[in-house]
C-alpha cells in the first residue's frame, strides 16, 4: 500500500508544480504564493481529516519537531516558488533528484528507518535516472557527447536552479522530520493541522514585517496574474501532503522520497511534450527507464523484503 500512496504523492506533486509554474502564477510574490497554496491545502483536505480522525494531544517532543519542520518548510516553499518563477519547470525540477542523495546522510542520523543495501541501490538508480533525463546530448560544436557532469553543469546555468538546490537540501531534512513528527503527534490529522497552521503563521508574520514582499522574478506580467490558481494548486498540494504522510506509515523515508521524485518525470514530460521547452531524446528516455527500474528495485528488494 505504501508505494501506491507514494505514487499518488508523486502525481499530486507533479500536478501542483505544473499549476505553480503557469504564467498566471509566476508574477506573484513568492511568499504570497506559499501562503495561498498552504491555505488551499489546509482548509478542505486537512480540515476534513481532522473531522474524521479527531484531535489527539501530541507528546511533548512533538512541539520541537513540528516548529523546526514548519520553519524549514516555509523557507523551502519560498525557494520553491522562486525557482518555478525564474526557470523552465523541465530544467529546475530535476535538481530535486539530489534529495535522494542527501537522504543517504540525513536519514541514518535523524531516524531509525532501516533501508536494505539493495533498497539504497534503487534509491540511487532513481536519482541517476532523473539526472540522465537532463543530459544535453551531443555537443554541436564537436559532435561528441557531453561528459557525465554535463547535466549538472547545464542545470546550474539555468535561472532558479540554485534555489531548487536549497529546496533539495531542506527536503532531505524535513522528510525525516515528517517521520519524527508522525511518531510523536498522536495522529496524522493533529500533525498536519498544527504544522500547516504554523507555516501560515510564520508566512503571515514575515509579510507583516515587510519581508520578502518582492516576488522572485519578472513583474512585467503582473496584469496577467491570477491568484486563485494558487488555491487550486493548494488543493492538489494538500492531497500530496496527506498521501506522503500515509506512505511514511508503510515505508522508510528514502523509499517514499525516491518514488515521490517521479514528479520530476511528470513535470519534465509536461515541459517536453506540452510546453515544448526542450526536446525528448533517447538518452532522456533511457533516464526514465532507469527511474522505473529503480522503483522496481525499491519495491521488490526494499519494501517487500522488509514486509
Amino acid at each position: 500500500m505504501g508505494i501506491i500512496y507514494a505514487l499518488l504523492a508523486a502525481i499530486s506533486a507533479g500536478s501542483h508544480d505544473i499549476v505553480f509554474s503557469r504564467p498566471e502564477v509566476k508574477p506573484l510574490p513568492g511568499l504570497y504564493k506559499a501562503l495561498l497554496s498552504t491555505l488551499g491545502a489546509l482548509l478542505p483536505i486537512i480540515g476534513a481529516g481532522l473531522l474524521h480522525f479527531g484531535f489527539i494531544s501530541p507528546d511533548a517532543g512533538f512541539w520541537f519537531y513540528v516548529t523546526l519542520h514548519a520553519g524549514l518548510l516555509t523557507a523551502a516553499l519560498w525557494l520553491y516558488m522562486r525557482a518555478l518563477a525564474l526557470g523552465p519547470v523541465s530544467q529546475t525540477q530535476p535538481i530535486l533528484a539530489l534529495t535522494t542523495v542527501f537522504l543517504v546522510f540525513t536519514t541514518p542520523f535523524m531516524t531509525d528507518d532501516i533501508v536494505t543495501p539493495l533498497g539504497w541501490v534503487g534509491v540511487v538508480m532513481v536519482g541517476l535516472g532523473i539526472y540522465a533525463t537532463q543530459h544535453p546530448g551531443v555537443n554541436p560544436a564537436t559532435g561528441r557527447p557531453y561528459n557525465f557532469w554535463s547535466p549538472f553543469v547545464e542545470m546550474m546555468r539555468q535561472p532558479g536552479v540554485l534555489a531548487k538546490l536549497g529546496v533539495a537540501v531542506i527536503y532531505s531534512v524535513t522528510a525525516n522530520l515528517d517521520r519524527l513528527c508522525l511518531e510523536t503527534a498522536g495522529s496524522l490529522a493533529t500533525y498536519l493541522l498544527i504544522d500547516k497552521l504554523l507555516v501560515v503563521a510564520i508566512i503571515a508574520a514575515l509579510l507583516g514585517f515587510g519581508q520578502f514582499r518582492i516576488g522572485a522574478g519578472r513583474t512585467r506580467d503582473k496584469a496577467k496574474a491570477r491568484p486563485w490558481w494558487l488555491l487550486g494548486g493548494g488543493l492538489v498540494h494538500g492531497l500530496e501532503v496527506v498521501a506522503h504522510m500515509v506512505a511514511l506509515t508503510f515505508m522508510a523515508v528514502p523509499y517514499v522520497i525516491a518514488v515521490k521524485r517521479l514528479s520530476i518525470v511528470i513535470t519534465s514530460l509536461w515541459g517536453y511534450l506540452v510546453r515544448r521547452e526542450r526536446q525528448l531524446n533517447w538518452y532522456r528516455l533511457v533516464g526514465l527507464g532507469l527511474v522505473m527500474a529503480g522503483i522496481a528495485v525499491i519495491l521488490i528488494f526494499g519494501v517487500l523484503r522488509q514486509a
